[in-house]
């Protein structure tokens, strides 16, 4: 193998290494009281076979907020005040072929209450990987969270 193989198999290798998620395993937040309202978001394995949506993370929003980052197999969840909220999310960074808009998308939120988000890349060509941000009910959320890690969300400013 040359020089510049070598390297090159060393610096994905280190890529890959560093994307691995590193927080702990799925644990519920503490049930939310009647004053908020507690919002999971989680993001889905990649099942496209691009290893460029593998290291490319999704940022998480609300409003215009940044709350999280999340990498494959990772989820956050936040404390909000009920009422009416505004989600996106979008390619943290991207590449030549990962189209650069926000996914968005609105909910309002009741006291008390728990909701799930997930996010996935989905293709819609050859070209453009997309994201998509879904509510999934509580069951399904619950089977497919025991599978991630835990990575921590910033809190939205009052």
């Amino acid at each position: 193998m040359s020089v510049k193989g070598l390297f090159f198999s060393v610096s994905i290798l280190s890529i890959l290494i560093a994307g691995c998620a590193t927080g702990p395993s799925y644990l519920p937040a503490a049930p939310p009281n009647e004053n908020e309202a507690l919002v999971y978001f989680y993001r889905l394995k990649t099942p496209l076979h691009d290893p460029q949506c593998k290291l490319v993370p999704t940022k998480v929003e609300i409003g215009s907020t940044k709350i999280a980052i999340l990498r494959e197999n990772e989820y956050t969840w936040i404390r909000l005040e009920p009422g009416y909220h505004e989600l996106s999310a979008s390619w943290a960074r991207g590449f030549v072929y990962f189209k650069h808009e926000k996914v968005k998308g609105s909910k309002i939120l009741r006291g008390g209450e728990t909701y799930y988000f997930r996010l996935e890349a989905i293709s819609f060509s050859h070209n453009i990987i997309r994201l998509s941000i879904r509510e999934i009910d509580p069951d399904t959320a619950g089977k497919e969270l025991v599978r991630f890690r835990y990575t921590e969300s910033s809190p939205i400013k009052k």
